[in-house]
């Protein structure tokens, strides 16, 4: 899967969810450093 449909399903598990990074990082495969990247970037 590409970075960008990672990112997409990743916001969509943080605001409609309510999953706490780890719990993305684990079920999307991505570290919670990339996570916590993206998190500041485009929050």
């Amino acid at each position: 899967m590409a970075k960008f449909n990672k990112l997409k399903q990743a916001q969509k598990l943080y605001v409609q969810e309510n999953k706490t990074l780890g719990e993305i990082g684990m079920e999307l495969d991505l570290s919670r450093r990339t996570l916590f990247y993206w998190k500041k970037k485009y929050d």
